[in-house]
């Protein structure tokens, strides 16, 4: 950790803002090593609240097979209240529908359909990022352990 409410985790960025959003700077490529702390903190934030996570990808890179694999493992759709990524190349939309799909197979969901699958949102901008929370207000999540 970095400060209170900022981490860097290689060459990302996080920073929380209350009540509910992390901030994510994606830049370059994951790693393995990156995605076991990526889903490190998303879990110790999710478990005390759902959050939104609001991640520029611009300057996002790919991200190798045992990092997709981790995270589709790992992550936890009860810890989210969405996800929305703005400024978002083709490849990083369907990277991040892949882990969706990749964690149904993983995971037991009623209907084997993840709920993440109306959490992921692509925007093109931040101030829309941001309306697009505004507008999701702080809902419920459905099962929480």
């Amino acid at each position: 950790m970095d400060g209170p409410g900022a981490w860097t985790i290689g060459r990302h960025t996080f920073r929380w803002e209350d009540p509910h959003i992390l901030w994510v700077t994606l830049v370059g490529d994951n790693d393995l090593e990156e995605a076991r702390q990526m889903a490190s903190l998303y879990r110790a934030l999710g478990e005390r609240a759902p959050f939104y996570i609001l991640a520029d990808s611009s300057a996002a890179g790919g991200m190798q097979q045992e990092a997709r694999r981790h995270l589709s493992e790992h992550l936890r759709s009860q810890w989210f209240q969405g996800v929305i990524f703005y400024n978002t190349r083709l490849l990083h939309r369907a990277m991040a529908r892949g882990l969706i799909l990749a964690g149904e197979l993983f995971h037991a969901y009623p209907g084997g359909v993840s709920v993440m699958r109306g959490r992921l949102h692509f925007v093109d901008t931040q101030d829309e990022a941001q309306a697009l929370v505004a507008r999701l207000g702080t809902q419920e999540v459905d099962s929480r352990p």
